[in-house]
C-alpha cells in the first residue's frame, strides 16, 4: 500500500503545476536546510531496530542496493560541484551517520546559503532605508521622472540633519565627481539597486547613455526605461560577457562592490570592457591591514566576503596589477560610517571613493581606423533593430533621423486614463507575437529584458456570404466549447493539416495550392473553414482577398506551420503574446545608445552619404520601398516595383462593429461582407488590455467597412504585398545592398509575411552587413577579458575613441540631438508590418502624452500618406 502511495505523491506535483494558476514558492536555502535536518533526524531517531544491520530479505537487499547507489550519486554531485577533496571527504563520512538524503539536502543548502545571506542583508538594508526615509519619501531627487525615490546606499551626511534620500543622492554625486563624470559619457552602473542613481547621473551630468546592472530581478522589473537609460537584471559575475568592449567609457559601482563575490574579478571585467582612457570608479569600505579577526568576522556577517577586505595599499597594488593607472582613493571622513557602525569598528575602517583609469595605448602603436559613423533612416522595428545591433558592437556611433515628431514603432500609441501609467497605453496598430514564428522578435525582447504576456485571442467570424446567408463561427477560451467546435469541423481541420504536410509546388500561389488540395477557390461560398481562413489572412496580411490568393503558398503555409495552426494548435496552450505593457518598451530599449533626431525629412542622399553637413561611413534606409525614391537622389527602379496596399485603423466606441449578440463578442472579431474585398478586424480592447482603465467599451478596427461613431483616432498605413514575382524583386534589392555605402532594411526586404518578424530580421541583417563591409566585426567577448585580450582590445579601440572625441555633429535646428557623439544615422519613412508612411525617428518615452487631449476630443485623423 505505501509504495504506490509514495509514487503517487512524487507524481502529484506535475499535474498540479498544470492545473493551478499559481504555485507557492519557498526560499531555497532554508527549505533545503530544513529538509536535510528532517532527513537526518528521521535517520537517527526513527530506526525501529539496530541502526546498521546486514540485509536479510530480498526487499532489504533491494533497498540496500538503492541506498548504496544513492550514496555514490550524492558523493559524485558533491565532488563535481566544487571538486573539493575536503568537502567530498566530509560528505562521505556523514553519509552513514545522516543518510544520503540528508547529506544531499544539506549540500544544496550550503550551495544556496551565500545567495540567501546576501538577500537577507539586502532586505535589511532596504528595510532600514525605508524606515529612515519615512515621510520624506514624497520628495523625489529625480529630475526625469515622478516616482518616489528608493535609495538604499549608506549616504553621505554633511550634517546630521540631512534627510536620508538627500544623503544618498550626495553619495552618488560624490562618486560621479570623483570619477570625473561629464556630458556625453557612456556609463555602466553596477549594483545600482532600484536605479535612483541612473536618473541622477542622466539628469545632472548630461550623459549620452547609462545602463544599470543589478542581480535583483525585482529592480529591473520595477524600473521604467527611458530614452538612453535602462536597468538590466544581471549578476555582477556576468559583467564581462554581457556587453561588447567599448560601449561604455565609465564603469561605476556605488556602495556595491564590497558585496560582490570577488571585487578583483569585477575590476578585471571593467578593464576588459573599457576603452583606452576609460575610468572605473567605486565607493567601498576600506579595511586596515591590521584589522582584528573579530572585525573581519563582523564584515562577513555584513555580507562583505573576506576576499574583499582590501587596505589602501592592497587596493593600489591590485588595480595596478590589472593594468590600471592613476589610482586615486578619496576618503569620506566622518560623513558615512559613523552614522552606521559602533565606535569600536571605526579605527580599522574607512569609506572612500576609488577611481582608476585604463591607460592610453603607447604613442608608438599604430592607430587603428577611426570610430565609424552610420546613419539609419527610419525608426520602425527594422530601423531600431539596425541601430541596436550597430550600437551593441561598441564600434559604431549611430544617428536615427525621423521626419515626424514621434517614433515609428510605437509613436501612434494611444493613452487612456490620467497620469503616466505605463499600463494605460494601447498600441496602434496592435502588435501580436506568435511563438514559433516570431523567433527574431521574441529573441530581441528576451535579450533586452522586455516582458511579454499572453494575449487574449478568442475569435468571432461573422458576416454575409455571396448568397446573402449570414455566417457565424466563434472560437472560445472554454475547453468544452472549443472541443465542440473542433468536433463539428474535424474533417475540414484534418484535411487542412494533411495538406500542410504535403507541402507546396515551386512558384505555387496560395490560391493555386488551395485549389490543388481541394479546399476551394477562396470565395464567399466556400466551406466555413476556408471562409474563416480568408478573413483571417486578409487582416493578418493587411490586403485584399485577391492579394491573399496571389501570395506565394510557402509563405502563408510556413506561417501556419510556425504558429501551429490546425488541430494541434487549437488543442495546445495560447501561443500568442504581446509586449508588456506596450511596444513602447521595446522601442525605448532598441533605441538605447543611438542619437535620435525628429522632425527632419532626409532626402537627396547620394554616394557622398552627406546628411545635414555630416558625412557618414554608411547609411541604412529603413523605410518602406515606396519611400526609398524620396530618400535617395537616385533610387534603383526595383523599389517602385514593390506592390503596396493602403488601409487604416480607427479607435472608437461604436458597438455596432461587433457581432449582433453580445454573447458572441470576442477579443478578435472578424467581419466579412460581399461588398468589400477585404475583411474587417475589430479588437475589443477591454479584453485585449485588461489592465487599461477604459471608461466604456473601446475598439480598434482595421479596415472599417463604414465610418464608426464616437471615433477617437484614425491612422493610415501602407503595407507591402508579396506575389509570385517576389523572388525576382528580392534578388534585385539584394544586388543594391551596399552600393555606394547605402543599405536597405524593412519587412519588404525579406521573403515572408511582411510582419514584425521580417522587419527585425532585415534590420539585424543590414547591421551585420554594414559591420562586415566596414571591417568592424566585433571580437569574441570571451577572449577580450583576458590580460592579453584586454590589451589588444584597447589597442583596437584607442584610435576609434580618439577620433570620436574630436568629431562633431551638426544637428538640425528642428531635431532633438540627444547624443552629440552619435555618428550612425537611421533614416526612415516607416517600415515593417503596418508601419506609417513617413520618415520615422525614435521618440522619447511617453512623448505622445502631449497629444493626449487632442486625441480624446473628437476625431484626431493622422494622414501619413505623401
Amino acid at each position: 500500500g505505501w509504495l504506490p502511495l509514495l509514487h503517487l505523491l512524487l507524481l502529484l506535483p506535475m499535474p498540479l503545476a498544470q492545473l493551478l494558476p499559481a504555485q507557492p514558492s519557498v526560499e531555497v536555502a532554508p527549505f533545503y536546510a530544513a529538509l536535510g535536518l528532517a532527513a537526518a533526524a528521521w535517520h537517527l531517531l526513527g530506526q525501529p531496530g539496530p541502526a546498521y544491520a546486514w540485509p536479510s530479505t530480498d526487499c532489504q537487499l533491494s533497498i540496500t542496493i538503492d541506498l548504496a547507489l544513492c550514496s555514490l550519486l550524492t558523493l559524485l554531485a558533491v565532488h563535481l560541484k566544487g571538486r573539493s577533496p575536503a568537502r567530498t571527504s566530509i560528505a562521505a563520512l556523514a553519509l552513514p551517520l545522516l543518510s544520503p538524503a540528508a547529506v544531499l539536502a544539506l549540500h544544496l543548502a550550503t550551495e544556496h546559503a551565500p545567495a540567501y545571506h546576501a538577500e537577507l542583508v539586502t532586505r535589511l538594508q532596504r528595510a532600514v532605508a525605508a524606515r529612515l526615509r519615512g515621510a520624506s519619501a514624497q520628495a523625489s531627487t529625480r529630475a526625469c521622472v515622478a516616482p518616489p525615490p528608493r535609495w538604499s546606499n549608506l549616504g553621505l551626511f554633511d550634517t546630521s540633519d540631512v534627510s536620508y534620500d538627500k544623503a544618498c543622492a550626495a553619495l552618488a554625486r560624490f562618486l560621479a565627481d570623483s570619477a570625473g563624470l561629464c556630458a556625453d559619457d557612456r556609463v555602466l552602473a553596477c549594483g545600482c539597486g532600484a536605479g535612483d542613481e541612473l536618473y541622477l547621473y542622466k539628469a545632472e551630468y548630461g550623459l549620452r547613455h547609462v545602463t544599470g546592472f543589478d542581480a535583483d530581478p525585482a529592480a529591473a522589473a520595477g524600473f521604467t526605461q527611458d530614452l538612453n537609460m535602462r536597468l538590466l537584471h544581471r549578476p555582477a559575475a556576468t559583467l564581462r560577457g554581457a556587453f561588447q568592449p567599448g560601449i561604455f567609457n565609465r564603469v561605476l559601482a556605488l556602495d556595491a562592490v564590497c558585496h560582490f563575490n570577488d571585487k578583483r574579478a569585477f575590476f578585471a571585467d571593467a578593464v576588459a570592457l573599457l576603452p583606452p582612457g576609460g575610468t572605473v570608479g567605486v565607493t567601498d569600505v576600506v579595511v586596515a591591514a591590521d584589522a582584528p579577526g573579530w572585525l573581519r568576522l563582523v564584515l562577513l556577517v555584513m555580507n562583505i566576503p573576506a576576499c574583499n577586505h582590501w587596505s589602501p595599499t592592497r587596493y593600489e597594488a591590485e588595480l595596478t596589477a590589472l593594468g590600471l593607472e592613476g589610482v586615486t582613493i578619496v576618503s569620506t571622513g566622518a560623513r558615512v560610517l559613523p552614522y552606521w557602525l559602533p565606535g569600536a569598528m571605526l579605527p580599522y575602517l574607512d569609506y572612500a571613493s576609488v577611481v582608476a583609469r585604463v591607460p592610453l595605448a603607447a604613442a608608438t602603436a599604430p592607430l587603428p581606423p577611426p570610430r565609424r559613423r552610420v546613419a539609419v533612416i527610419g525608426s520602425g522595428l527594422a530601423g531600431l533593430t539596425t541601430a541596436h545591433t550597430l550600437v551593441s558592437s561598441g564600434l559604431v556611433d549611430v544617428t536615427v533621423f525621423e521626419s515626424r515628431a514621434k517614433a515609428g514603432l510605437g509613436g501612434d500609441a494611444q493613452r487612456f486614463g490620467e497620469g503616466d501609467d505605463d499600463e494605460a497605453v494601447v498600441d496602434v496598430p496592435l502588435r501580436m507575437i506568435g511563438r514559433g514564428y516570431y523567433s527574431a522578435v521574441e529573441n530581441l525582447a528576451k535579450e533586452l529584458g522586455i516582458p511579454t504576456v499572453a494575449a487574449s485571442i478568442d475569435c468571432a467570424f461573422y458576416g454575409v456570404d455571396l448568397r446573402g446567408a449570414a455566417r457565424l463561427f466563434v472560437l472560445s477560451r472554454s475547453y468544452v466549447a472549443m472541443a465542440i467546435t473542433i468536433l463539428r469541423n474535424l474533417p475540414e481541420i484534418l484535411h487542412f493539416r494533411t495538406s500542410l504536410g504535403k507541402g507546396e509546388k515551386d512558384k505555387e500561389t496560395f490560391g493555386e495550392w488551395l485549389r490543388r488540395c481541394g479546399h476551394g477557390s477562396g470565395s464567399d461560398s466556400d466551406p466555413v473553414g476556408l471562409w474563416v481562413t480568408m478573413g483571417q489572412m486578409s487582416w493578418v496580411l493587411s490586403c485584399t482577398y485577391e492579394q491573399v490568393l496571389g501570395y506565394p503558398a510557402n509563405i502563408v503555409n510556413d506561417f501556419a506551420r510556425g504558429l501551429g495552426l490546425g488541430l494541434r494548435g487549437m488543442l495546445t496552450s495560447n501561443r500568442i503574446v504581446r509586449i508588456h505593457p506596450s511596444v513602447e518598451a521595446l522601442q525605448v530599449a532598441l533605441s538605447y545608445g543611438a542619437t535620435l533626431t525628429y522632425g527632419v525629412r532626409v532626402g537627396g542622399i547620394d554616394e557622398r552619404r552627406d546628411i545635414l553637413g555630416t558625412q557618414y561611413d554608411a547609411v541604412v534606409v529603413a523605410t518602406e520601398a515606396l519611400a526609398v525614391p524620396h530618400v535617395l537622389a537616385k533610387a534603383a527602379p526595383v523599389f517602385a516595383q514593390v506592390p503596396y496596399q493602403a488601409s487604416s485603423i480607427v479607435l472608437h466606441h461604436d458597438e455596432s462593429f461587433m457581432p449582433a449578440r453580445r454573447a458572441d463578442w470576442r477579443t478578435l472579431n472578424v467581419e466579412r461582407q460581399p461588398t468589400s474585398d477585404m475583411s474587417q478586424l475589430t479588437v475589443w480592447l477591454n479584453q485585449y488590455y485588461p489592465g487599461v482603465p477604459f471608461a466604456r467599451p473601446t475598439f480598434e478596427t482595421w479596415n472599417p467597412l463604414r465610418p464608426p461613431e464616437h471615433a477617437q483616432k484614425q491612422v493610415y498605413f501602407q503595407r507591402a504585398v508579396h506575389t509570385a514575382d517576389t523572388p525576382r524583386v528580392l534578388a534585385a534589392i539584394e544586388a543594391e545592398q551596399g552600393k555606394d555605402g547605402i543599405y536597405y532594411a524593412g519587412a519588404y526586404c525579406v521573403y515572408g509575411m511582411g510582419l514584425l518578424e521580417q522587419a527585425a530580421v532585415s534590420g539585424a541583417a543590414a547591421a551585420r552587413r554594414v559591420l562586415k563591409d566596414l571591417d568592424l566585426t566585433a571580437p569574441d567577448v570571451h577572449t577580450a577579458g583576458t590580460k592579453n585580450g584586454a590589451q589588444e582590445r584597447r589597442r583596437q579601440l584607442n584610435g576609434a575613441h580618439a577620433a570620436a572625441d574630436t568629431a562633431t555633429l551638426d544637428a538640425s535646428p528642428n531635431g532633438t540631438n540627444h547624443s552629440p557623439r552619435g555618428r550612425s544615422v537611421l533614416v526612415g519613412h516607416g517600415h515593417g508590418a503596418d508601419q506609417p508612411h513617413g520618415d520615422v525617428v525614435a521618440d522619447k518615452k511617453r512623448a505622445h502624452n502631449g497629444n493626449r487631449n487632442g486625441a480624446h476630443n473628437g476625431l484626431a485623423a493622422v494622414n501619413l500618406q505623401q
